[in-house]
């Protein structure tokens, strides 16, 4: 298992490099790749200890507009996700920064430089309320969509298709195709 951006995880089921692949917020179709639903992670604000909303559980969506936001980069998938949600919504962040790696992005928050949306399970415990401070968009809700794909037309292994088979609704790929 490694982690691949996600240009690369198209190109790697495509060629048979990799059987299958996770990708959070797909942004494209692709003729021979079937992309199936697996789990929903929930996306946050995060804020460094010296923002004036460290120490809160949570942060309505209006309390958004105008902040100060440091960004996954515009081609990311997850980037399109979190600017149609705040469009939805009427927010116009202040984009401070754009950066193409969580790690990254959680360094900029926590040295000050404006805040964040990133998925929950990006922050880690021994991260929260220490560098960072998680708060939960509290009047609405705010799911990035996970999805386990793969290439339909390739013969898949056992083991392969085990592993595909304890996701709800993948029970269905066939034994000798995906």
């Amino acid at each position: 298992m490694e982690y691949r951006q996600f240009s690369q995880i198209y190109s790697d089921i495509t060629s048979g490099r990799s059987d299958f692949g996770f990708m959070a917020c797909p942004y494209r179709k692709s003729s021979g790749l079937s992309m199936l639903p697996v789990a929903k992670d929930e996306m946050v604000l995060i804020a460094g200890s010296s923002s004036p909303l460290a120490g809160r559980k949570t942060v309505t969506v209006k309390e958004l507009d105008g902040m100060e936001f440091i960004f996954f980069d515009r081609v990311f998938p997850s980037r399109r996700y979190i600017d149609s949600f705040l469009r939805k919504h009427g927010i116009r962040p202040r984009v401070k920064m754009e950066l193409d790696n969580i790690e990254t992005i959680k360094t900029a928050v926590a040295s000050g430089a404006g805040v964040s949306i990133l998925p929950r399970s990006a922050v880690r415990e021994d991260e929260n309320g220490i560098s960072l401070h998680v708060l939960r968009i509290g009047d609405a809700q705010f799911l990035r969509p996970i999805y386990l794909i793969y290439n339909r037309g390739k013969k898949l292994s056992p083991a392969a298709r085990n592993f595909m088979g304890i996701f709800d609704g993948v029970k269905k790929v066939p034994a000798g195709r995906a």
